[in-house]
């Protein structure tokens, strides 16, 4: 999960330096069981309408394969240092990571 820490945050940096120790894990944690999958794919082109994006920012959607199931999840990316940053994921979008996606 470090390397999560170090991915995922705002303009001000890395979670794992805004964060305690503890609520960082919880919510690695969470993320790391929604995104959990087989398989995944860039969307060159993902939709757009929905997905809040402030100016500087980026949208990506990351189609993953688990299960039988293929959502497409939108990702906020915030730049930091030269680099991007994740700033937001629709967890939503990659449904319930306990049920299939024939039972939502």
């Amino acid at each position: 999960m470090a390397g999560m820490a170090l991915l995922w945050g705002t303009s001000k940096g890395p979670a794992s330096e805004n964060l305690d120790r503890v609520t960082l894990e919880q919510r690695l944690t969470v993320i790391r069981i929604y995104l959990e999958h087989e398989e995944y794919t860039i969307v060159p082109d993902g939709p757009v309408a929905g997905v809040d994006v402030e100016a500087g920012e980026r949208a990506v959607f990351v189609q993953l394969s688990r299960r039988g199931c293929t959502p497409t999840v939108p990702f906020t990316l915030v730049p930091h240092g030269g680099g991007w940053l994740v700033r937001d994921i629709d967890l939503a979008a990659a449904g319930n990571p306990s049920r299939s996606c024939r039972d939502e």
